[in-house]
């Protein structure tokens, strides 16, 4: 009768060869990357037989090939370059129709404004208690007071902007802060 033990060792010493043989085959004749031209490694103990199907070193290299067939967006497709546009180029009308939803168009009103008030100098503090660590920039005159027809940059000018804390914008929407 054989031992079982040394039956056991015998069939992971056979693997181990058989292993072996597969690699050193393999490297005979290699995979190489798609996109770098690297050869691929048989890494760990991954099976020789999954190296062999695959195509690129890494996700890296599979990512890079692959997108080389989608061509590059130009800036208006940017999301941030058709805010942009829809500022410039828009009435308020036209923007809140382009827009999916009031608060996306209502959105990009008050981040035109927080831009145009920090792009003006006007110090990033509350107009009325100095309050600086956030400040909203409120509308002097509504957005909904505006005609339809209105420019967003000129309901977003500078002269209908001001800097105020949340509780001092709050008692201005209310009525009980006068400018």
């Amino acid at each position: 009768m054989f031992n079982k033990k040394a039956q056991s060792i015998g069939g992971k010493i056979m693997a181990e060869r058989q292993r072996n043989k597969a690699i050193e085959n393999y490297y005979k004749n290699p995979n190489l990357c798609k996109n770098c031209s690297k050869i691929i490694e048989v890494v760990n103990n991954r099976k020789v037989s999954d190296i062999k199907r695959k195509k690129f070193c890494n996700q890296s290299c599979a990512a890079q090939f692959n997108n080389r067939k989608y061509k590059k967006r130009t800036k208006i497709d940017t999301l941030k370059e058709q805010k942009e546009y829809f500022i410039n180029k828009y009435t308020k009308e036209q923007l809140f129709k382009e827009c999916k939803t009031w608060q996306s168009a209502r959105g990009i009103i008050s981040k035109h404004a927080r831009k145009v008030y920090k792009n003006s100098g006007k110090d990033n503090k509350c107009e009325v208690c100095g309050y600086d660590l956030h400040i909203d920039i409120c509308h002097l005159k509504a957005v909904s007071d505006f005609d339809d027809n209105t420019p967003i940059l000129e309901i977003n000018n500078i002269n209908n902007l001001k800097g105020l804390c949340k509780n001092h914008h709050l008692e201005y929407d209310n009525g009980l802060l006068k400018f």
